[in-house]
């Protein structure tokens, strides 16, 4: 009889686990937005308290107005700083963004190569992959950093755009995301700021590792600009600019597109930082051989574009 009890929990033990994998094999995406609205924005929230309190006379001596459209190239070398673009002349109007197919990114990365470039030099479709593909409502990172992806893939360059999708009436035109330029970017970092401290974090929901401390912002000597596009309008930014969502109410309705483009000239790529959340989560859903303290794919680009779209 113990054994019959025995062998029924590990037959609904089993069932537990392929259940769960069916739902997040098919349903990340939507369990992700799900984790994002309900635990991680919440948890960044009480994070950042005193700096989304205090956000308007914290930035207020180094704010310098909007964002101006000027249709540059971006320079996507991941350790060049500050390198951004507000840009009116790419067409996105005749793209169903909200729920994009590959067909429509395919579209999209294809317009955008005419404005990225890297030291100078310009960069083909084929070199690139797409990562993180999100359209969801809300500002849901309340806090300046870089985005931890990037520490993922180390060895590549890459950008990433914002497009606005739909305005929250109620706020507009707030809502959307600063800017921060300053010497101190680099990629995967966020920074604490608190009422006599500005601490530089390395950017990983694992652990709170502080890489350098100032006594305010005044310190790193910030330029602080606001991104109030039309909708339509593709923002571009490379691994190293500080960005943050407008905290004047994380729960907003408005919605945006954002997603990163990696570059990706050979057939291998490399996993970095295995402590990082973000790296454990495609390991998860890809498998990939290890390679010291690395993890290596081997795939073309053109049939694995959306791999981890």
């Amino acid at each position: 009889m113990a054994k019959l009890q025995l062998y029924k929990k590990i037959v609904y033990f089993l069932i537990f686990i392929c259940i769960t994998y069916f739902l997040y094999s098919y349903f990340h995406k939507e369990l992700y937005v799900f984790a994002l609205k309900n635990f991680i924005t919440p948890r960044s929230e009480e994070e950042n308290k005193y700096f989304i309190d205090n956000f308007t006379s914290i930035i207020s001596p180094f704010y310098n107005g909007n964002v101006q459209i000027n249709n540059n190239s971006v320079n996507i070398n991941r350790n060049v700083k500050n390198q951004y673009a507000l840009n009116n002349k790419i067409i996105t109007k005749d793209l169903d963004l909200t729920n994009p197919s590959n067909e429509t990114l395919d579209i999209l990365l294809k317009r955008l190569i005419p404005f990225i470039n890297i030291d100078g030099k310009p960069v083909s479709f084929d070199d690139f992959i797409v990562l993180d593909v999100l359209s969801a409502s809300g500002s849901y990172f309340p806090s300046f950093h870089t985005d931890v992806e990037w520490n993922t893939f180390c060895n590549n360059n890459g950008f990433q755009i914002w497009i606005l999708l739909e305005e929250d009436p109620d706020i507009k035109p707030r809502g959307n995301m600063f800017i921060m330029e300053s010497n101190i970017a680099r990629p995967g970092l966020s920074l604490r700021i608190e009422d006599k401290s500005v601490k530089v974090l390395n950017n990983n929901n694992a652990q709170d590792q502080i890489i350098e401390s100032y006594n305010s912002l005044s310190e790193i000597n910030p330029v602080i600009k606001y991104l109030n596009p039309n909708i339509g309008n593709v923002f571009i930014m490379n691994p190293s600019l500080f960005h943050c969502s407008d905290p004047y109410n994380v729960n907003s309705k408005r919605r945006a597109i954002n997603m990163r483009f990696l570059h990706k000239p050979s057939s291998n790529l490399k996993l970095c930082d295995p402590s990082n959340t973000y790296t454990k989560l495609i390991k998860t859903k890809h498998y990939c051989t290890n390679v010291n303290n690395y993890c290596e794919f081997d795939f073309n680009n053109n049939d694995n574009r959306y791999k981890f779209k």
